[in-house]
């Protein structure tokens, strides 16, 4: 696997930055692993700023078991003959007795048939479920799915990451993992600028330090 899945935050301590809206996300997961109530959440942010991960951490947290209860799909996938095969398989009990979920990556690429059916979907969903949208376009862009954007972003809870004041904590974990692969030697400035370099995306700094960016070796380190 790759480095950025590799080193994905497993709790949400390793979840670096946008302290809030991991707050906000766990307080969600909490309260509805102890109600039982399904919920949807729209989770928008800049690339490589943790959107992903925050799902699998929800899951984590509701008690979903990663191989059995999580569903992944990337938005393009998520047709018309998707949603009504999630709508089947979510009328299952959970294997471990914890919540359902599904995750959409990329979630503006769904395509029109397939946001026309969550609409109904979202309004319906089975106790112990959870929909995680992840996408790249944040709420103020309001014509993704044109007559069914409002409709369906209202089914959901918005939350929102940011890639503002990252730099230096993204900086000192991408040192602390290449080091640990043995693809570092590189000063912290240069982590540094290898952050700012990407705006502040961790996957993109990861597959550079994978590609040996920062790899030196020990006499020309010295």
């Amino acid at each position: 696997m790759p480095l950025f899945e590799d080193y994905r935050p497993a709790d949400w301590s390793a979840f670096i930055g946008n302290d809030k809206a991991a707050a906000k996300a766990k307080a969600i997961a909490n309260r509805s692993k102890t109600t039982g109530k399904p919920f949807a959440l729209w989770i928008d942010g800049p690339s490589g700023t943790g959107k992903t991960t925050l799902a699998h951490l929800i899951a984590r947290e509701l008690g979903a078991d990663p191989c059995m209860d999580v569903t992944e799909l990337d938005g393009p996938d998520c047709d018309g003959q998707a949603v009504r095969d999630l709508r089947s398989r979510l009328d299952l009990k959970s294997w471990g007795g914890g919540f359902r979920c599904v995750i959409i990556n990329e979630s503006h690429n769904m395509t029109p048939k397939g946001v026309q059916l969550w609409l109904t979907m979202l309004e319906k969903l089975p106790a112990k479920v959870a929909v995680l949208f992840t996408t790249t376009e944040g709420r103020g862009k309001d014509d993704l799915f044109g007559a069914f954007d409002g409709p369906l972003k209202s089914r959901c809870i918005p939350l929102s990451l940011t890639n503002q004041g990252l730099a230096e904590a993204f900086a000192r974990e991408a040192q602390r993992i290449a080091e640990a692969e043995g693809l570092g030697g590189a000063e912290a400035k240069d982590y540094l600028a290898l952050v700012r370099k990407h705006k502040n995306n961790m996957r993109a700094v990861l597959s550079e330090i994978e590609g040996f960016e920062m790899f030196r070796e020990a006499a020309q380190a010295a």
